[in-house]
């Protein structure tokens, strides 16, 4: 399994930024994380989350 196909739970996700599980659902439903429902677990691409921090670095680096 390569780093493309690991997923994170909702609460890994948060531990790894630093947010609240809260936070979490927020930003899936404003379309900035994207989950994946697998019956009723949600899951996240790891891919997808570093994805996000690396953008999110250059956008501040930027600045």
């Amino acid at each position: 399994m390569g780093l493309e196909d690991e997923f994170l739970t909702k609460k890994e996700v948060a531990k790894l930024l630093k947010v609240s599980e809260v936070t979490i659902y927020r930003w899936s439903k404003q379309g900035i994380l994207k989950p994946i429902k697998i019956g009723k677990k949600v899951l996240f691409k790891r891919a997808d989350i570093e994805k996000l921090l690396n953008e999110s670095y250059k956008s501040t680096e930027s600045e």
